[in-house]
This record gives structure tokens, sequence and C-alpha cells, in this order.
């Protein structure tokens, strides 16, 4: 996630909730977040204590807007308030974890989409993943009835890492794509 400063992205408030409860941060842990946003010169403790504070300073809501911001923009639409009000839920409690994990995933040097982020897509495609599968069979040109029947077709049978997974190799699977045409078929008959 690009953020920016805890100030930029959060506001004052949560700024001023993480330096204090990270003000037992050691002086080296203490340089290693002041001087860097990745994390990665952290002590486990200075880990912990850092981890400890984002999850009680951030507001789930906070950081779950400016996820799906980022994502809908990737996709180039606009967020939907129901996977947005889910990525709340999802992310209770843990905004720490996920902001830790998924800096130590980007530090390792990988493009990939973090795993603690994957899992919250994946909790949440249900609200988006028929929307992205009848936008993208519109794209094809099929009409709204014909996408909207075959999305319905697919529906639990792939995940947001999945999809995530086909863009990145470019290659749908074998028994994937015939279920796609049989539901086209089938679709466009019914439609």
């Amino acid at each position: 996630l690009n953020t920016g400063s805890p100030e930029e992205a959060f506001g004052p408030d949560v700024e001023r909730c993480l330096d204090r409860e990270a003000s037992g941060l050691s002086s080296s842990d203490a340089d290693a977040v002041q001087n860097g946003d990745d994390f990665t010169g952290l002590s486990p403790e200075g880990t912990r204590i850092v981890t400890d504070a984002m999850n009680t300073c951030i507001p789930a809501d906070t950081l779950s807007q400016v996820f799906a911001d980022e994502f809908f923009n990737s996709l180039g639409s606009e967020p939907n308030p129901a996977f947005t009000s889910c990525l709340d839920t999802e992310l209770e409690g843990q905004v720490g974890d996920v902001i830790m994990q998924s800096a130590e995933a980007a530090s390792g040097g990988a493009d990939d989409i973090p795993q603690p982020v994957l899992d919250l897509l994946d909790a949440c495609d249900d609200i988006i993943i028929g929307d992205l599968f009848i936008d993208q069979f519109e794209e094809q040109g099929l009409p709204p009835a014909t996408a909207k029947c075959i999305a319905d077709g697919l529906s639990g049978k792939l995940t947001m890492s999945d999809l995530i997974e086909l863009g990145q190799d470019g290659d749908v699977p074998p028994g994937l794509q015939t279920d796609i045409e049989n539901l086209a078929t089938s679709c466009a008959s019914a439609g």
C-alpha cells in the first residue's frame, strides 16, 4: 500500500497515538521506524511494539478505505462500499499485522501481492467477484444478461487470489475455459 507517512495517510491523531503506543521502542528500533518505511530494521521486540501500536491506533475503516481506493483504482473503477465495509470487518484488530506482513513480503523484493492482502481479498471476494466477471464478459462484447448468467454460473468457483494469479499468468486453465464456454453457450441460448 502506498500510504505515505502515518500523518499523511491517517491524520495527526493517529500519528500521536502511534508515537505514544510505540514510545517503548529502543533507540535503534525508533531510528529504523523514522528512517524507513519497510520496517526491516526492527528487532523482534520492536516489530511487536510497532505491530501492536498500529493495531491499537490505526482504525480499520481508514486502512480499508485506502486499500479499497488503491485496489479499485488499479481496476479503473469506483470503490464498492460493501467491499470496503467487508474489509473494515476483516481488518478489525489486525491492521498492524497486515501492514507488517505486507511490508515484510514487499521487502523480499517480490512483485506479487502479499499473502495478507490476498487473504483480505479472498475474505471479501463474494461481494465483487461477480461484478468483475460481468465487466470482463461485457468488455468482450457479450450482452449484459449473458455476462451476468455466466458470472452467476462461475460463482464460488474462483477466489480473488485465483483471478489475480490468472491475470499474472495470462493462461486460463482448461477446466475453467470449458466451464466458461459451456456457460456461454447455455446462457446465450437461454437469453
